[in-house]
């Protein structure tokens, strides 16, 4: 019998229901009782029986009695459709908004580097990250929760309520053992409880937290050199992020470093000059020249550095996220074709203009002719002594 109306129940899993109620409110599940059943309204005679049930006994046959039963039992197995479908509808809005808020909080950035100091660098961001992700998970949990408790609970949960208002005081010949006096309609209502608990799908919404909470931007090392005497050069970038900032941009993230062995009273600072391409079969079609990265918001293409840093040595960039705007008006003509950013990155004195050391890199955007981005980090970076004389040239001008 416990199988029988498990399937029963089951199937209510595939109806349609409405998912526009947002609202923070205990489950109004007496609305659907009453007006919404799914075209199963409650038979009069079964909610407010008009006679007892030794009455029935009397008044009729035993198929009578039977068929009473009968009917209390389809009411009840309609009424825990009913409850059983609004509660799914509430569940499923509470993860959706949920998600929806988790998505406005980007993921910390994270150095992938067995050195300590590049390891916990952005652990601040990290911590504040989690603990957004916590608050906004805790306040859906507890509405979850609640619309839980409302439905289920014991003593004043809403299937117990409707199953004790169907059945009535009136013992119907099902035994002493059961809280309803109908066997029948109690297990209906476990089974309903049973159901409701499954479809909350509370352990997996606290897994899906627990991923979000964890997610971070990895930034890989793509270039490491030694300048001797001097320290070490380094830059690290993401993989390709599509659609990650905004629905309509995809690129690649990237920091410079520089673990400077030089005395503390030199001042360091990194410069970038950066060339925009646009190319088609190795040809260029476009080519800027070369001149001060204008995109990171300073002068001189000196790049903003990271403030809050663990070890004094090492010296490191802001992130940046260079990326194509695939709703630009331009972005149509470029299907079929190749973006290059050719960028030559120094660390140089700021005090005298020496540069230290300096790397040549690219990033590229290819267009298919359906519009399709693919983002790549172009050729390996590499060490460029040409580069000093662009960076040179351009400290002249």
């Amino acid at each position: 019998m416990r199988f029988m109306i498990m399937s029963v129940l089951s199937a209510s899993l595939f109806f349609s229901c409405s998912a526009d109620d947002a609202a923070v409110e205990p489950v109004n599940i007496d609305i659907i009782l009453s007006d919404n059943t799914g075209g199963l309204e409650p038979d009069a005679s079964i909610v407010e029986p008009a006679q007892s049930a030794e009455e029935g006994l009397s008044a009729g046959p035993r198929d009578d009695f039977m068929s009473q039963k009968a009917r209390i039992l389809k009411e009840m197995e309609n009424r825990m459709r009913a409850v059983l479908g609004e509660s799914v509808r509430r569940f499923d809005d509470i993860r959706e908004r949920c998600q929806a808020e988790q998505s406005f909080l980007k993921p910390p950035f994270v150095i992938e580097d067995v050195v300590i100091p590049l390891k916990r660098l952005y652990e601040k961001e990290e911590n504040a990250y989690e603990s957004a992700i916590k608050d906004i998970v805790d306040c859906y949990l507890n509405e979850m929760d609640r619309v839980i408790e409302y439905v289920v609970d014991d003593k004043v949960g809403k299937i117990w309520e409707i199953a004790f208002d169907l059945v009535g005081s009136e013992d119907v010949g099902a035994g002493y053992d059961t809280r309803t006096g109908m066997r029948d309609v109690d297990e209906v209502a476990k089974a309903t409880i049973e159901l409701v608990g499954f479809r909350a799908g509370r352990d997996e919404f606290l897994d899906d937290a627990e991923y979000q909470r964890r997610k971070r931007i990895n930034l890989s090392r793509i270039y490491k050199h030694d300048v001797k005497a001097q320290g070490r050069f380094l830059i690290f970038a993401s993989e390709p992020l599509y659609r990650y900032y905004s629905p309509e941009e995809d690129g690649i993230a990237y920091t410079v470093v520089f673990k400077s062995e030089l005395p503390a009273a030199i001042p360091i600072e990194f410069r970038q000059a950066v060339r925009n391409r646009i190319t088609r079969g190795g040809s260029n079609v476009y080519d800027s020249g070369f001149h001060w990265d204008s995109n990171i918001g300073t002068a001189g293409g000196i790049l903003p550095r990271k403030t809050e840093v663990i070890d004094s040595k090492y010296k490191v960039s802001q992130v940046f996220f260079p990326r194509l705007n695939l709703a630009s008006p331009g972005f149509d003509h470029l299907r079929d074709y190749t973006a290059v950013r050719d960028y030559k990155t120094a660390v140089v004195n700021s005090d005298t203009g020496e540069i230290f050391d300096c790397v040549s890199w690219q990033l590229t955007w290819h267009a298919s002719h359906r519009g399709v981005v693919t983002v790549d980090k172009g050729s390996t970076p590499h060490l460029d002594e040409g580069a000093r004389e662009i960076i040179h040239l351009l400290e002249q001008d």
